[in-house]
Protein backbone atom coordinates (compact mmCIF):
# COMPACT_ATOMS: atom_id res chain seq x y z
CA UNK A 1 0.00 0.00 0.00
CA UNK A 2 2.82 2.39 0.91
CA UNK A 3 4.49 1.78 -2.47
CA UNK A 4 1.22 2.42 -4.27
CA UNK A 5 0.67 5.71 -2.40
CA UNK A 6 4.19 6.86 -3.20
CA UNK A 7 3.72 5.99 -6.86
CA UNK A 8 0.43 7.89 -7.02
CA UNK A 9 2.08 10.87 -5.33
CA UNK A 10 4.98 10.76 -7.81
CA UNK A 11 2.62 10.61 -10.79
CA UNK A 12 0.54 13.48 -9.40
CA UNK A 13 3.66 15.61 -8.95
CA UNK A 14 4.84 14.79 -12.48
CA UNK A 15 1.40 15.63 -13.88
CA UNK A 16 1.37 18.92 -11.99
CA UNK A 17 4.90 19.71 -13.23
CA UNK A 18 3.92 19.11 -16.86
CA UNK A 19 0.81 21.22 -16.45
CA UNK A 20 2.98 24.16 -15.42
CA UNK A 21 5.08 24.05 -18.59
CA UNK A 22 4.37 26.98 -20.92
CA UNK A 23 2.74 26.28 -24.28
CA UNK A 24 5.19 28.68 -25.91
CA UNK A 25 8.59 30.16 -25.13
CA UNK A 26 10.14 33.23 -26.79
CA UNK A 27 13.66 34.64 -26.87
CA UNK A 28 14.01 38.40 -26.44
CA UNK A 29 16.94 40.78 -26.01
CA UNK A 30 19.55 42.88 -27.75
CA UNK A 31 21.39 39.71 -28.84
CA UNK A 32 18.39 38.42 -30.83
CA UNK A 33 17.42 39.38 -34.40
CA UNK A 34 14.26 41.21 -33.22
CA UNK A 35 15.94 42.93 -30.27
CA UNK A 36 13.64 44.01 -27.45
CA UNK A 37 10.50 43.97 -29.65
CA UNK A 38 8.82 41.39 -27.47
CA UNK A 39 5.64 41.39 -29.57
CA UNK A 40 7.83 40.25 -32.50
CA UNK A 41 10.09 37.98 -30.43
CA UNK A 42 11.11 34.64 -31.93
CA UNK A 43 9.40 31.48 -30.71
CA UNK A 44 11.51 28.52 -29.65
CA UNK A 45 10.92 25.01 -30.98
CA UNK A 46 9.06 22.83 -28.50
CA UNK A 47 11.31 19.75 -28.58
CA UNK A 48 9.44 17.79 -25.91
CA UNK A 49 7.54 18.45 -22.71
CA UNK A 50 9.42 21.22 -20.93
CA UNK A 51 12.29 21.30 -23.47
CA UNK A 52 12.62 24.19 -25.92
CA UNK A 53 15.28 25.12 -28.48
CA UNK A 54 16.33 28.21 -30.44
CA UNK A 55 18.63 27.79 -33.44
CA UNK A 56 19.77 30.86 -35.32
CA UNK A 57 22.00 33.92 -35.34
CA UNK A 58 22.84 35.71 -32.11
CA UNK A 59 24.50 39.11 -31.95
CA UNK A 60 26.69 40.76 -29.37
CA UNK A 61 24.29 41.58 -26.54
CA UNK A 62 22.06 40.01 -23.89
CA UNK A 63 18.91 37.89 -23.86
CA UNK A 64 16.31 36.11 -21.73
CA UNK A 65 13.09 34.15 -22.31
CA UNK A 66 9.36 34.85 -21.89
CA UNK A 67 6.26 32.67 -22.11
CA UNK A 68 4.20 35.23 -24.06
CA UNK A 69 4.63 38.20 -26.40
CA UNK A 70 2.64 40.57 -24.22
CA UNK A 71 3.75 44.18 -24.61
CA UNK A 72 2.68 44.77 -21.01
CA UNK A 73 5.83 42.88 -19.94
CA UNK A 74 3.85 41.14 -17.18
CA UNK A 75 4.47 37.58 -18.37
CA UNK A 76 6.73 34.97 -16.80
CA UNK A 77 10.44 35.43 -17.55
CA UNK A 78 13.17 32.83 -17.39
CA UNK A 79 16.50 34.41 -16.45
CA UNK A 80 20.02 33.40 -15.53
CA UNK A 81 21.16 32.26 -12.12
CA UNK A 82 23.69 34.91 -11.08
CA UNK A 83 26.04 32.25 -9.71
CA UNK A 84 25.75 29.68 -12.54
CA UNK A 85 25.24 30.43 -16.26
CA UNK A 86 23.87 26.92 -16.86
CA UNK A 87 20.94 27.34 -14.45
CA UNK A 88 17.58 28.99 -15.05
CA UNK A 89 15.50 30.94 -12.57
CA UNK A 90 11.83 31.65 -13.21
CA UNK A 91 10.89 35.26 -12.40
CA UNK A 92 14.15 35.93 -10.60
CA UNK A 93 16.24 39.09 -10.69
CA UNK A 94 16.80 40.41 -14.22
CA UNK A 95 20.03 38.51 -14.84
CA UNK A 96 20.48 37.94 -18.59
CA UNK A 97 22.69 35.67 -20.64
CA UNK A 98 25.20 37.41 -22.90
CA UNK A 99 26.77 36.89 -26.32
CA UNK A 100 30.15 38.38 -27.18
CA UNK A 101 30.26 37.83 -30.96
CA UNK A 102 27.97 37.30 -33.92
CA UNK A 103 27.61 33.58 -34.75
CA UNK A 104 25.13 30.75 -35.23
CA UNK A 105 23.90 29.30 -31.93
CA UNK A 106 21.83 26.42 -30.62
CA UNK A 107 20.24 27.21 -27.23
CA UNK A 108 18.29 24.48 -25.41
CA UNK A 109 16.24 25.13 -22.27
CA UNK A 110 15.07 22.27 -20.07
CA UNK A 111 12.45 23.67 -17.69
CA UNK A 112 12.09 20.27 -16.03
CA UNK A 113 15.61 20.59 -14.63
CA UNK A 114 15.87 24.39 -14.97
CA UNK A 115 19.06 24.03 -17.00
CA UNK A 116 20.22 25.74 -20.22
CA UNK A 117 22.73 24.53 -22.80
CA UNK A 118 24.25 27.19 -25.09
CA UNK A 119 26.33 26.02 -28.05
CA UNK A 120 27.99 28.05 -30.79
CA UNK A 121 27.54 25.78 -33.80
CA UNK A 122 29.16 27.93 -36.49
CA UNK A 123 31.03 31.18 -36.94
CA UNK A 124 28.76 31.89 -39.92
CA UNK A 125 25.19 32.83 -38.94
CA UNK A 126 22.25 31.50 -40.96
CA UNK A 127 19.73 34.29 -41.50
CA UNK A 128 16.02 33.51 -41.85
CA UNK A 129 14.47 36.86 -40.90
CA UNK A 130 14.68 39.98 -43.08
CA UNK A 131 13.26 43.51 -42.96
CA UNK A 132 13.19 46.47 -45.38
CA UNK A 133 14.78 49.66 -44.11
CA UNK A 134 15.56 52.99 -45.76
CA UNK A 135 14.14 56.37 -46.72
CA UNK A 136 12.57 54.76 -49.82
CA UNK A 137 10.26 52.80 -47.48
CA UNK A 138 7.28 53.95 -45.45
CA UNK A 139 9.22 53.40 -42.22
CA UNK A 140 12.24 55.45 -43.26
CA UNK A 141 15.40 54.77 -41.27
CA UNK A 142 13.52 54.30 -37.97
CA UNK A 143 14.30 50.74 -36.89
CA UNK A 144 11.35 50.57 -34.51
CA UNK A 145 9.11 51.11 -37.56
CA UNK A 146 11.08 48.78 -39.85
CA UNK A 147 10.09 45.85 -37.62
CA UNK A 148 6.73 45.90 -39.46
CA UNK A 149 8.37 45.66 -42.91
CA UNK A 150 9.16 41.95 -42.68
CA UNK A 151 9.88 39.66 -45.62
CA UNK A 152 7.67 36.58 -46.07
CA UNK A 153 9.31 33.18 -46.44
CA UNK A 154 8.51 31.71 -49.84
CA UNK A 155 10.80 28.71 -49.27
CA UNK A 156 13.72 27.80 -47.01
CA UNK A 157 16.03 29.98 -49.15
CA UNK A 158 13.74 32.61 -50.69
CA UNK A 159 12.10 35.54 -48.88
CA UNK A 160 9.83 38.16 -50.45
CA UNK A 161 8.74 41.69 -49.59
CA UNK A 162 6.23 43.62 -51.67
CA UNK A 163 5.09 47.19 -51.16
CA UNK A 164 5.39 50.80 -52.17
CA UNK A 165 8.77 52.47 -52.48
CA UNK A 166 9.42 56.18 -52.92
CA UNK A 167 12.41 57.78 -54.57
CA UNK A 168 15.24 57.16 -52.12
CA UNK A 169 17.46 54.34 -50.92
CA UNK A 170 17.14 51.12 -48.97
CA UNK A 171 18.94 48.01 -47.80
CA UNK A 172 17.83 44.72 -46.23
CA UNK A 173 18.22 44.25 -42.47
CA UNK A 174 18.74 40.96 -40.59
CA UNK A 175 19.28 42.20 -37.00
CA UNK A 176 19.93 42.99 -34.31
CA UNK A 177 17.31 45.73 -34.01
CA UNK A 178 18.49 49.22 -33.10
CA UNK A 179 22.03 48.34 -34.13
CA UNK A 180 23.03 50.09 -37.34
CA UNK A 181 26.29 48.12 -37.25
CA UNK A 182 24.28 44.90 -37.35
CA UNK A 183 23.80 42.60 -40.35
CA UNK A 184 22.56 43.82 -43.73
CA UNK A 185 22.20 42.60 -47.28
CA UNK A 186 23.70 45.35 -49.46
CA UNK A 187 24.55 45.68 -53.15
CA UNK A 188 28.15 45.17 -54.22
CA UNK A 189 28.44 48.90 -54.91
CA UNK A 190 26.44 51.96 -53.94
CA UNK A 191 23.46 52.52 -56.24
CA UNK A 192 24.01 49.22 -58.07
CA UNK A 193 21.58 48.67 -60.96
CA UNK A 194 18.53 46.51 -60.27
CA UNK A 195 19.53 44.45 -63.32
CA UNK A 196 22.37 42.99 -61.25
CA UNK A 197 20.94 41.02 -58.29
CA UNK A 198 24.34 40.13 -56.76
CA UNK A 199 24.43 41.09 -53.09
CA UNK A 200 26.69 40.80 -50.07
CA UNK A 201 26.20 40.37 -46.34
CA UNK A 202 27.80 43.22 -44.40
CA UNK A 203 28.41 43.15 -40.65
CA UNK A 204 29.80 45.76 -38.25
CA UNK A 205 29.30 48.70 -40.64
CA UNK A 206 32.35 47.92 -42.78
CA UNK A 207 30.63 49.53 -45.81
CA UNK A 208 27.29 51.28 -46.28
CA UNK A 209 26.00 50.56 -49.77
CA UNK A 210 22.34 50.96 -50.69
CA UNK A 211 20.00 50.29 -53.58
CA UNK A 212 18.62 53.49 -55.10
CA UNK A 213 14.98 53.89 -56.18
CA UNK A 214 14.53 56.59 -58.82
CA UNK A 215 10.87 55.97 -59.64
CA UNK A 216 8.16 55.61 -56.99
CA UNK A 217 5.92 52.59 -57.36
CA UNK A 218 5.08 49.10 -56.18
CA UNK A 219 8.10 46.82 -55.96
CA UNK A 220 8.84 43.20 -55.18
CA UNK A 221 12.15 42.55 -53.41
CA UNK A 222 13.31 38.92 -53.20
CA UNK A 223 16.20 37.67 -51.08
CA UNK A 224 17.73 34.34 -52.12
CA UNK A 225 20.05 33.12 -49.38
CA UNK A 226 21.30 30.16 -51.43
CA UNK A 227 22.80 32.47 -54.03
CA UNK A 228 23.26 35.66 -51.97
CA UNK A 229 21.10 37.64 -54.38
CA UNK A 230 18.56 40.42 -53.90
CA UNK A 231 16.22 40.85 -56.86
CA UNK A 232 14.31 44.12 -57.17
CA UNK A 233 11.40 44.29 -59.65
CA UNK A 234 8.96 47.12 -60.18
CA UNK A 235 5.35 46.13 -60.78
CA UNK A 236 4.00 47.92 -63.86
CA UNK A 237 0.21 47.92 -63.84
CA UNK A 238 -1.89 47.96 -67.00
CA UNK A 239 -5.52 49.03 -67.35
CA UNK A 240 -6.68 45.61 -66.17
CA UNK A 241 -4.78 46.03 -62.91
CA UNK A 242 -2.63 42.94 -63.49
CA UNK A 243 1.15 42.99 -63.25
CA UNK A 244 3.08 43.12 -66.52
CA UNK A 245 6.50 42.62 -64.96
CA UNK A 246 6.25 39.55 -62.79
CA UNK A 247 8.88 36.97 -63.64
CA UNK A 248 9.22 33.51 -62.10
CA UNK A 249 12.03 31.02 -62.68
CA UNK A 250 12.24 27.43 -61.43
CA UNK A 251 13.75 25.15 -60.30
CA UNK A 252 16.26 27.30 -58.46
CA UNK A 253 18.89 25.87 -58.11
CA UNK A 254 18.68 24.29 -61.59
CA UNK A 255 20.70 21.53 -63.23
CA UNK A 256 19.63 20.95 -66.84
CA UNK A 257 16.51 22.94 -67.71
CA UNK A 258 15.42 26.33 -66.37
CA UNK A 259 11.70 27.11 -66.62
CA UNK A 260 10.27 30.60 -66.48
CA UNK A 261 7.02 32.43 -66.98
CA UNK A 262 5.81 36.03 -67.24
CA UNK A 263 3.16 38.04 -69.06
CA UNK A 264 4.14 38.85 -72.61
CA UNK A 265 6.77 36.14 -73.13
CA UNK A 266 6.77 34.62 -76.63
CA UNK A 267 8.40 31.64 -78.29
CA UNK A 268 11.55 32.54 -80.25
CA UNK A 269 12.11 35.51 -77.94
CA UNK A 270 15.80 35.81 -77.10
CA UNK A 271 17.03 34.85 -73.65
CA UNK A 272 20.47 35.93 -72.46
CA UNK A 273 22.32 34.47 -69.49
CA UNK A 274 25.23 36.30 -67.87
CA UNK A 275 27.52 35.40 -65.01
CA UNK A 276 27.90 37.66 -61.98
CA UNK A 277 30.64 39.69 -63.69
CA UNK A 278 28.23 40.61 -66.50
CA UNK A 279 29.85 38.32 -69.10
CA UNK A 280 27.34 36.68 -71.46
CA UNK A 281 27.68 32.89 -71.21
CA UNK A 282 24.59 31.83 -73.17
CA UNK A 283 22.26 33.43 -75.72
CA UNK A 284 19.38 31.36 -77.07
CA UNK A 285 15.73 31.50 -78.12
CA UNK A 286 12.89 30.83 -75.71
CA UNK A 287 11.04 27.59 -76.35
CA UNK A 288 7.86 27.05 -74.32
CA UNK A 289 9.31 28.94 -71.38
CA UNK A 290 12.36 26.68 -71.12
CA UNK A 291 16.11 27.17 -71.51
CA UNK A 292 18.64 24.34 -71.54
CA UNK A 293 21.36 25.27 -69.05
CA UNK A 294 23.11 21.89 -68.83
CA UNK A 295 26.27 23.33 -70.44
CA UNK A 296 26.76 25.91 -67.67
CA UNK A 297 29.15 25.36 -64.80
CA UNK A 298 27.97 25.46 -61.20
CA UNK A 299 27.56 29.04 -60.01
CA UNK A 300 25.27 32.07 -59.92
CA UNK A 301 23.79 33.55 -63.10
CA UNK A 302 21.34 36.18 -64.34
CA UNK A 303 18.65 35.44 -66.91
CA UNK A 304 17.43 38.33 -69.08
CA UNK A 305 14.64 38.15 -71.60
CA UNK A 306 12.62 41.08 -72.83
CA UNK A 307 12.18 43.47 -69.89
CA UNK A 308 12.51 40.68 -67.36
CA UNK A 309 15.52 39.83 -65.18
CA UNK A 310 15.98 37.09 -62.59
CA UNK A 311 18.88 35.49 -60.76
CA UNK A 312 19.32 31.74 -60.53
CA UNK A 313 21.86 29.13 -59.46
CA UNK A 314 23.34 26.12 -61.26
CA UNK A 315 24.42 23.16 -59.14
Amino acid sequence: MKTKVLLMFFLAVMGFSRAQMPDHLYIVGSATPTGWHIDKSLELENVSSGVYRYTGPMFSGTYKFADSQSTEWNQNFYVKDASDDTKIIKNGEDQQWSVSELAQYSITLNLNTLMIDVQKVSDTPVYTHFWMIGDATDAGWAMDNAINQKFTAKSSTEYVWQGNLSAGSFKVFMGAFNDFDGSFYMPLSDGQSFSNPAAQIVNNGTVDYKWKVTEAGTYTVTVNTAGNTVTVAQETLGVTGTSKNRFSVWPNPAKEVLNFTADGLKNSQTAEITDMTGRTVLRTSVSDGKVNVSALKAGRYILKTGNHTAAFIIR
